[in-house]
């Protein structure tokens, strides 16, 4: 069965681990991605090919030493250098959290650049600053209709690169993979029960280049939620949609056993400040 296997001694993995520090962990992911997922990458079969088997990089440490953070931050320089607009989402962090994590300035100036240099709409960048930016400048996930019509209408015209952060120990299966829902139809007798892929989700398949990071990875308790989240690590599905090369998936944790199925298809460092 998918994610079971025996759990590899945590101790001699840790032992033999290399040892980064968030400024250096956001280099190293900037590298990663520009070798594997950047469109540059992705232009021939073979690079592809790397793309879909490359292993998931996982950074263990404590908490709050800034993971996370680095992880945000690295995706956030890659959209300027791809001359989109970052787009930060996360799901499941509270409002104090999204403060500390986002760079908010960052993105603010990365709208005002793109305005400037007409990749988008005068009207497109103010409708941005509307709905992404709250209270202090810090960026905030849009829950509106309009929000998410906007978004997603920029990523099918390659003008955004999102950066999802999921804390995948908070949330319920349901905001990974869509809730069920029944569908009739008008030309045979009868209906189906299908999944709704979550907005955000979509977001990063309209976009086709972004970031997914999955906080919490070692710490979900829930079998379901466990199963779901090694296979975006094994075979780069959410839920029933799969991820574009261009997506690159990146897990967090604190230094917890997981099983040998899962632990093959990961790359792990150790976080120090």
């Amino acid at each position: 069965m998918a994610g079971k296997g025996p759990v590899p001694n945590l101790e001699k993995i840790l032992a033999n681990l290399g040892i980064i520090t968030p400024r250096a962990m956001k280099s190293l992911l900037i590298e990663e991605y520009e070798a594997k997922n950047s469109p540059k990458a992705l232009e021939t079969e073979e690079g592809l090919r790397k793309a879909r088997e490359a292993c998931t990089p996982l950074f263990v440490g404590r908490p709050g030493i800034g993971k996370a953070s680095a992880a945000i931050q690295a995706g956030v320089e890659i959209a300027k250098r791809l001359g989109r607009i970052p787009v930060v989402l996360l799901m499941g962090y509270d409002e104090t959290e999204v403060a500390r994590k986002v760079p908010a300035k960052g993105i603010l100036e990365a709208i005002e650049e793109a305005e400037q240099e007409g990749v988008i709409t005068g009207e497109e960048a103010e409708q941005l600053r509307g709905i992404l930016v709250k209270g202090e400048g810090f960026l905030i996930s849009p829950g509106a209709a309009e929000a998410r019509d906007l978004l997603l209408s920029l990523a099918r015209k390659k003008k955004i690169f999102p950066v999802l952060a999921l804390r995948l120990d908070l949330l319920e299966v349901g905001d990974l993979i869509g809730y069920p829902r029944v569908v009739k139809y008008k030309f045979v007798r009868g209906e189906t029960t299908i999944f709704s892929t979550p907005w955000y989700i979509e977001l990063l398949i309209a976009a086709k280049h972004g970031l997914l990071i999955l906080d919490g990875f070692t710490q979900i308790v829930d079998p379901v939620m466990r199963r779901k989240a090694d296979a975006i690590v094994r075979d780069r599905v959410v839920g029933f949609v799969a991820l574009p090369p261009g997506v690159m998936v990146v897990a967090l944790g604190n230094a917890k056993p997981l099983p040998s199925t899962t632990m093959g298809r990961l790359k792990m460092w150790k976080v120090r400040p």
